[in-house]
């Protein structure tokens, strides 16, 4: 009798347990956005017929549980933990690597990729046949590998690699079957050069899914060649260190993973050009392409450019008459710096936030010159990538 009270205890509790979080869920303020995380947070579904029925909303609520539960990164914190403990190599979305580093666990959608791979080859197609103020575009895709590919000797035993330089090799031979006016370049040739030689600094960083402005300098002289330009030397730039405690997005995916923090290098030229910057949808001119107040918060990486617009405009004190548009995801922010030494004006348009006309926005700024920049990853996956090409 005593057992069976005892039982009956513990499933009260249980369920008390189960109920009372579930409840003061429900009743707990909504956070929008995770500053731990850098992301926005979903919130309570507004319930719907047609949804309830087809089951989208039960999806969307236990997305919201999921984001909105109580004592949400200390329960992350106490299951990083316990993988660590017993020898897990990941946690479902990054995995644990060697000397610290925490390594994206992504995957391809190959449909995606294959769909967004026809979108952009259209878009090549349309505008190699575009002439603005009686020019033709000069155009070129440049296409980055991840830390999965680079720092393959970084993952743990046995981890599975993407197949990124399918993805990339896929891209490139269909490109070349529409148009040989594209210059195309593949980032991970400079990047695995990068990291044999002597001098190897670090190409991605630890903490992060980003590369590194180091890494972003490796490629650019690559692919400035390629385009016919005079790659800048490390000689032609202050390189200075802006921040040693940069924790990213990768860390806040492992809360209680124990890893030193990244640093942050900016690259200006030593000459220290005037830039002015412009935000439409600020309605906005900033004179840098840095934007130092971020240094100080959770999200370091928006110092490059302050973060990631629809739409913005950088003006050079060049005066050589070429413009270039940049189609890109967040690797081009700190490889934009690089670029601004070669033209007059700078177009970068992200797709994830862009809404506009991209042939009117070309005219009215009369762009002579095309990049697209992605990492291969981001690539496959963006659903918004119609909006920067159609």
């Amino acid at each position: 009798m005593h057992e069976k009270n005892i039982n009956r205890i513990m499933t009260l509790v249980f369920l008390f347990l189960i109920f009372g979080f579930s409840i003061w869920n429900l009743f707990l303020p909504q956070t929008a956005f995770s500053e731990t995380e850098n992301r926005a947070l979903s919130l309570f579904p507004k319930l719907n017929a047609k949804e309830i029925k087809n089951g989208r909303w039960m999806q969307e609520f236990e997305q919201y549980t999921t984001d909105q539960f109580l004592l949400r990164d200390d329960f992350m914190r106490l299951k990083t933990k316990a993988d660590l403990i017993i020898g897990k190599m990941d946690n479902g979305k990054v995995y644990f690597g060697k000397d610290g580093y925490l390594i994206s666990k992504d995957q391809l959608d190959v449909r995606q990729q294959a769909a967004n791979r026809v979108l952009l080859c259209s878009f090549l197609e349309r505008i190699n046949q575009m002439e603005i103020n009686k020019n033709k575009i000069q155009t070129s895709v440049l296409i980055v590998p991840t830390a999965s590919s680079i720092e393959q000797d970084k993952l743990p035993q046995y981890a599975p690699v993407l197949e990124e330089e399918k993805g990339i090799s896929n891209l490139q031979a269909q490109i070349e079957r529409i148009s040989h006016k594209t210059v195309f370049v593949d980032g991970t040739k400079p990047l695995l050069l990068a990291k044999k030689t002597e001098e190897a600094t670090q190409l991605y960083y630890r903490t992060d899914h980003h590369w590194t402005t180091f890494g972003a300098y490796e490629v650019y002289k690559y692919w400035a060649e390629e385009n016919g330009f005079v790659p800048f030397g490390k000689e032609d730039f202050q390189i200075r260190l802006v921040s040693n405690s940069f924790y990213g997005t990768n860390q806040a995916k492992a809360l209680g993973a124990e890893t030193m923090p990244d640093e942050i290098y900016s690259w200006s030229f030593k000459n220290e050009p005037q830039y002015s910057m412009e935000i439409p949808a600020k309605n906005q001119v900033k004179d840098s392409i840095y934007e130092k107040e971020f240094l100080s918060k959770k999200d370091k990486y928006a110092y490059f450019l302050g973060g990631n617009y629809g739409e913005m405009v950088i003006h050079t004190p060049l005066k050589n008459d070429r413009h270039l548009l940049i189609i890109k995801d967040s690797y081009a922010n700190c490889f934009i710096p690089f670029v601004c030494g070669h033209y007059e004006s700078i177009t970068v348009i992200d797709p994830r936030y862009f809404r506009g006309n991209i042939y009117n926005t070309m005219q009215q700024n009369g762009i002579t010159d095309v990049l697209f920049l992605y990492n291969i990853v981001q690539f496959s996956n963006d659903r918004n990538f119609v909006y920067g090409v159609r």
